[in-house]
């Protein structure tokens, strides 16, 4: 069985930046489909200029969604990982001097 993957963070504003992107690639692309479907044989120059934003919308938000993906796919925001077990031996603690139930507590030596 292959080991598990550490979970990767996700964040908000990430996301939001690649829906922006998708929503603005669909923008150009239904631009583009009511020019294929509703312009005349014979554009205007209004129709020509739309359709020639939609298309350089459509050719950044292509571009933009690649670059922010493949960057993302570099260096995530952060990997969490769970602690291992540690590798150094523990020392034991010096146990303390046992008193008789009468006696007093040895006192500590003064702060210098």
């Amino acid at each position: 069985m292959p080991p598990a993957r550490a979970p990767v963070s996700t964040n908000p504003l990430f996301r939001l930046l690649v829906w922006a992107v998708i929503i603005a690639f669909l923008l150009g692309f239904f631009g583009m489909l009511l020019m294929a479907f509703f312009a005349s044989d014979n554009p205007t120059k209004t129709q020509e200029r739309f359709s020639a934003t939609c298309e350089d919308v459509m050719k950044i938000t292509i571009a933009a969604l690649i670059g922010l993906l493949g960057g993302r796919a570099g260096t995530p925001d952060r990997i969490e990982t769970v602690p291992a077990a540690s590798t150094t031996p523990r020392v034991p603690a010096k146990p303390k001097p046992k008193t008789s139930p009468g006696e007093a507590e040895p006192e500590a030596p003064p702060p210098s």
